[in-house]
C-alpha cells in the first residue's frame, strides 16, 4: 500500500464494478480544497514536463492529452475506442 509523506490515499473498494469517475468521487472531499491536484491512472508513464503545462495556466481545470494516443493503443487492443476514456476538443483546444 502506498505510504508517503504528504500523500493521502483514497481507495475505491468497488473498483471492480465501478468507473474511474466513481473512484474520483471517493476522494471528493480532498478535491474540494484549494490545493492543486493531479489525477492520473496508475499505469500511465509520462515525462515530468507534462506537469509543467497545466501548472502555468490560469485555469481551474487543465487537461493534458497525447494526440498520438491511438497509435499506441492499436498495438494491443482490437477496438481502442471501446476501451479508451476520451474527450473531444475543437481546433482551438476548447472542450466540445
Amino acid at each position: 500500500m502506498l505510504s508517503r509523506p504528504g500523500v493521502t490515499l483514497h481507495l475505491n473498494v468497488n473498483f471492480e464494478t465501478t468507473s474511474t469517475v466513481h473512484s474520483l468521487f471517493c476522494a471528493k472531499d480532498a478535491l474540494r480544497g484549494s490545493e492543486d491536484v493531479v489525477v492520473s491512472h496508475g499505469d500511465i508513464v509520462f515525462e515530468p514536463s507534462v506537469l509543467e503545462g497545466p501548472e502555468a495556466l490560469d485555469a481551474s481545470v487543465a487537461l493534458e492529452a497525447d494526440t498520438d494516443w491511438l497509435r499506441y493503443w492499436q498495438t494491443g487492443i482490437t477496438n481502442p475506442l471501446e476501451d479508451a476514456e476520451n474527450f473531444a476538443v475543437d481546433a482551438s483546444g476548447c472542450n466540445l
